[in-house]
């Protein structure tokens, strides 16, 4: 193997295996380079949109607030969220219940969406 190839496989092997995470006070929206091992810790009430889903690829987020405030997970709306085993409507978001320390864990696991796993509060459909 090549010097530069070698470089390119030990770079992508270390953005797999690394946890990006961002902090926001207000809606962010996700690029589909953002997807794998990130962590958003909201600080203020607001929204996370998701990119759309290109097929299953093994996206996976962890979202969590750090205070009292509802946070809306907004998928494309073409795309689905199963959320604790729920299945959602088409571009129907996830909400949190509004306690400190809510998470959510999303994981593109099919080529209509997510499946979503909240907690230690449920998180809601919010239509």
């Amino acid at each position: 193997m090549s010097r530069q190839a070698w470089d390119t496989v030990k770079r992508l092997r270390e953005e797999l295996n690394s946890i990006q995470i961002v902090e926001s006070d207000t809606t962010i929206t996700l690029t589909t380079k953002q997807m794998f091992g990130q962590l958003v810790r909201m600080t203020a009430a607001g929204g996370v949109s998701l990119p759309a889903v290109t097929g299953a690829n093994g996206w996976n987020i962890l979202i969590e607030t750090t205070d009292s405030f509802v946070v809306s997970t907004d998928p494309d709306p073409n795309d689905v969220i199963v959320l604790d085993g729920i299945t959602l409507d088409d571009g129907d978001r996830a909400d949190s219940s509004g306690v400190t320390g809510d998470t959510l864990l999303l994981i593109n696991d099919t080529v209509d969406g997510w499946s979503a796993w909240s907690g230690p509060n449920d998180w809601s459909d919010g239509g």
